[in-house]
C-alpha cells in the first residue's frame, strides 16, 4: 500500500454502522440552584445543541431523596426548524434532582446525556459589613452537600490598602458546595456562618441553598449610599476612596448577573456597628441611608426583593448597644411598603468578641458563628417565606450558536431565543466571555433578532463564548458554545461539526453551521487521497437562515476507505471547508494503530483514537526509559497525535496505549 495512503487511513474518525448520540447540554450547570415560587414550585431551564438529526429531543428530572419518590416524566423539548438547538423549561418542586436529556430516533433512544444535582430551593444574596461578609481561618463551618456557592473573588487589595473591584458585568458561575474555607462570589472569604445556615434551612425546609455574597469590610451607611447614589466614597480608615462605586457595584451587579437568570429569596443585610462605634450616627440619617440603598437597589434591579435587616451595633471598641442604629433598623423593619423583615437581634452573641473584633468559633471556647447561624435561623422563620415572597424570573434568553472559529476584528452574527415576556423597553446586549467565564466586553447591543458581533481587533488568541443580556432591567441569558479566536483567517468558519454515519449501505455526513446569511449552499465532497476530490451531493441554503443541522449523503459509496469533508458557499464567492472524517471499509486499519512507523524524528505520531473514549498514552525507549510526549487532537477528526517534548534519536521505541479496558503496547522506529 502506499505510504500516504496508508497515513490518511489513520487520520480519522471511527463510526459505527449505525451509531449515535451527540447531545451536547449547555445549560444547567452543575450544583445550580433556581429560586422556588410560594407554592415550592420552580423551573430549571435546559438547553444545548445537538449533531445528529434526531426525530426529537426530551429531559426529564429525577429527584434525588430529599425530593421524596416523585418521578419526573419525559417532556418534549423544543428544536427548531432544523437549527440544531434545543431548549425548554421544566417545572418541579423544591429539591435535588438529576437532570436527563436523550433523544428518540425510529422510538429507540439514541443518546442520553445528564448533570446532577441541579435543584429548585432557597437562594440568597448577603450584604453589609465584614461580619457579613466573613473572613477565613475563624472555625468557619461548611454547609454539607445541599449548600452551594460561587468559589471566587471579584476583588482584590491594592499597595494602598484600598479593596478594588469592578463596576462590570460579573463572571459566568461555577458552582460547588459551600466548604469551610470556600468563597461566596463576588466577595465573601469564607463560609462564615452562612454555610451553617444553609444547612439549617436546608435542614428544615427540604430544599437546596445558594448563597451569593457581596458584603464589604469596613463600609458604613454613609459609603452605602454614596455608591448608591453614583459616586465614589471614602474609607474613613484608609483616607482614601474605593474606586468603581463599590460596595454598592457588587450588591446591584450580583442582582443583575446572578439574581435575575437563579431569582432570589432576599437580601440578608448585616450592618450597623461601624456607624454605631465609629460614626455615632444619628437614627434618622442612618435610616435614610440604607432606606436609600434599599429603594435604589429595587429601582435598578427593576424587581421588588425582601430585606432582612439584622439588628447589630455591638462592637469591642464601644461595648453598649447603640440605640439609634437599632431604632433606626427597627424603623426600616417596620416602614409601610418596604419590603424588610425582622433579622436576628446578636448585641448579645459572643460578648466581648475576640481581640480581632469578628465573631468566632474559637478552639474549646464561645462558638460565635454557630450561634450566629442559629439566629439567622430563627429569624428566616416559616413565617417569613410564607410572608415574603421571593423574585422568580418571568422569562429566559438563550444564546445561540456561534462561529467554530473568528478572528480578531471579525463580525458575525448570533441568534437568540426568548422564553417569556420581557418589558417592551428592554434592549440586548452580547457579551463576550474568556475560558474562565470572564466578562471581556460588550460586543453587540441592538434589538434586532439575530444581533451583530464583532470581536474586538487586538484580542488576543483564545478560547471564548458569547451571552445574550437583556437590559432595562437586566436579565443574563445563557453562554453559548466555545468560539476559537486564531489569527489570520480571511472571514470567521461556520461550519461547527462534521458526523458521519453509515446506514443501509449509504454514507451520511450530518454538519452543523452557524448562523450566517451569505452561506449559499453546502458541498459534500468525497477523496481516497486526500487530493483527487469528487462532490458526491450539494444542497442550496435559504438566505437569511439561522444555524442548521444539514444531512448530505453519498449513495453509492466506495468500497475502500475514503475521505469526506464539506464544502461552504458564500454568496460573495468565497468558500469555506470543513476538516476532513473518514469512512472505514474493506481495508481499515485496526483501532488504536499508530502511524507512520517508520516515523521522521521531529515529526508526531498519529494514532487512531476510538471517538469519545479516553485514552493514555506514554512513549518509551527500547530499555524502557521514560520519554516526554504530550497527546493532543491533529487537525482530522479522530486522530490523536503524540508530540515528543524533546528531539527522538533514531531508533526503536516503545508507545503504552492505556484505555478503560486495558493496556496495550507497540514497537515504532525512528529514523
Amino acid at each position: 500500500m502506499h505510504l500516504r495512503t496508508l497515513l490518511f487511513l489513520f487520520l480519522t474518525t471511527w463510526s459505527g454502522a449505525t451509531s449515535w448520540g451527540k447531545i451536547i447540554l449547555e445549560f444547567p450547570g452543575k450544583h445550580t440552584v433556581y429560586q422556588r415560587d410560594q407554592s415550592n414550585l420552580g423551573q430549571i431551564p435546559v438547553g444545548g445543541i445537538f449533531t445528529l438529526p434526531y426525530e426529537r429531543i426530551e429531559a426529564r428530572l429525577i429527584p434525588l431523596a430529599e425530593a421524596g419518590d416523585f418521578a419526573g416524566t419525559w417532556t418534549p423539548l423544543v428544536t427548531p426548524g432544523g437549527q440544531g438547538r434545543f431548549y425548554g423549561l421544566l417545572s418541579a418542586r423544591g429539591g435535588w434532582y438529576r437532570l436527563q436529556v436523550r433523544a428518540i430516533v425510529a422510538g429507540n433512544v439514541a443518546d442520553t446525556v445528564s448533570v446532577l444535582p441541579v435543584g429548585i430551593g432557597e437562594v440568597f444574596l448577603i450584604a453589609g459589613h465584614s461580619n457579613a461578609m466573613g473572613l477565613p481561618k475563624l472555625g468557619a463551618k461548611g454547609g454539607g452537600d445541599h449548600v452551594v456557592s460561587f468559589n471566587a473573588l471579584n476583588k482584590a487589595l491594592n499597595t494602598e490598602n484600598i479593596t478594588v473591584a469592578p463596576d462590570a458585568p460579573m463572571h459566568s458561575p461555577r458552582f460547588s458546595p459551600f466548604l469551610a474555607e470556600n468563597f461566596a462570589f463576588p466577595s465573601g472569604e469564607s463560609a462564615w456562618y452562612w454555610g451553617e445556615l444553609g444547612k439549617l434551612i436546608s435542614d428544615r425546609l427540604q430544599v437546596p441553598v445558594l448563597f451569593m455574597n457581596a458584603g464589604w469590610a469596613a463600609a458604613n451607611s454613609i459609603n452605602w449610599r454614596e455608591a448608591a447614589a453614583g459616586s465614589n466614597t471614602l474609607n474613613m480608615y484608609v483616607g482614601k476612596n474605593w474606586p468603581n462605586r463599590q460596595p454598592y457595584s457588587n450588591l446591584i451587579n450580583s442582582l443583575r448577573y446572578y439574581h435575575s437568570w437563579l431569582g432570589v429569596r432576599g437580601v440578608l443585610w448585616f450592618h450597623g456597628e461601624n456607624d454605631a462605634g465609629h460614626l455615632k450616627i444619628a437614627q434618622q440619617d442612618y435610616y435614610s441611608n440604607i432606606r436609600y440603598v434599599i429603594e435604589k437597589s429595587m429601582e435598578d434591579f427593576g424587581h421588588i426583593v425582601p430585606w432582612v435587616i439584622g439588628r447589630c451595633t455591638y462592637n469591642n471598641s464601644s461595648p453598649e448597644p447603640y440605640r439609634p442604629v437599632l431604632n433606626a433598623q427597627e424603623q426600616l423593619i417596620t416602614t409601610p411598603g418596604l419590603p424588610t423583615w425582622a433579622g436576628p437581634y446578636t448585641d448579645t452573641i459572643q460578648v466581648p468578641r475576640p481581640a480581632h473584633g469578628h465573631f468566632e468559633n474559637v478552639p474549646g471556647g464561645v462558638q460565635g458563628l454557630s450561634q450566629m447561624a442559629q439566629a439567622w435561623n430563627q429569624a428566616l422563620s416559616d413565617a417569613f417565606f410564607a410572608q415574603r415572597p421571593a423574585h422568580v424570573p418571568g422569562a429566559t434568553m438563550i444564546s445561540g450558536l456561534v462561529p467554530r472559529e473568528a478572528s480578531p476584528g471579525h463580525t458575525f452574527l448570533l441568534a437568540y431565543t426568548v422564553l417569556g415576556p420581557l418589558p417592551a423597553g428592554s434592549s440586548r446586549e452580547v457579551h463576550l466571555l474568556d475560558q474562565q467565564g470572564q466578562f471581556i466586553a460588550v460586543v453587540g447591543k441592538g434589538n434586532q433578532n439575530p444581533i451583530r458581533v464583532s470581536l474586538p481587533p487586538t484580542l488576543p488568541e483564545g478560547t471564548y463564548s458569547c451571552r445574550i443580556v437583556a437590559t432595562n432591567p437586566v436579565l443574563v441569558g445563557s453562554v453559548s458554545t466555545p468560539l476559537l479566536v486564531v489569527r489570520g483567517l480571511s472571514e470567521p468558519k461556520y461550519i461547527r461539526t462534521l458526523e458521519k454515519q453509515e446506514i443501509n449501505g449509504q454514507i451520511l455526513i450530518h454538519t452543523l453551521v452557524a448562523t450566517d446569511p451569505e452561506s449559499a449552499s453546502l458541498h459534500l465532497e468525497r477523496s481516497s487521497d486526500l487530493q483527487t476530490v469528487t462532490t458526491m451531493e450539494s444542497i442550496e441554503l435559504p438566505a437569511n437562515r439561522q444555524s442548521g443541522l444539514f444531512t448530505l449523503t453519498d449513495r453509492q459509496p466506495a468500497n475502500q476507505s475514503t475521505y469526506y469533508r464539506i464544502r461552504l458557499e458564500k454568496r460573495s464567492g468565497s468558500t469555506e471547508y470543513s476538516q476532513w472524517i473518514a469512512s472505514f471499509r474493506g481495508d481499515a486499519p485496526p483501532l488504536l494503530s499508530t502511524f507512520p512507523n517508520p516515523v521522521s524524528a521531529g515529526k508526531p505520531i498519529y494514532i487512531r483514537t476510538i471517538p469519545d473514549e479516553v485514552v493514555s498514552v506514554r512513549l518509551f525507549t527500547a530499555s524502557g526509559q521514560a520519554v516526554p510526549a504530550e497527546l493532543a487532537e491533529s487537525d482530522i477528526l479522530g486522530l490523536s497525535a503524540l508530540y515528543p517534548t524533546q528531539p527522538l534519536e533514531p531508533g526503536m521505541y516503545i508507545i503504552q496505549i492505556t484505555t478503560p479496558v486495558g493496556t496495550q503496547s507497540q514497537r515504532i522506529m525512528v529514523h
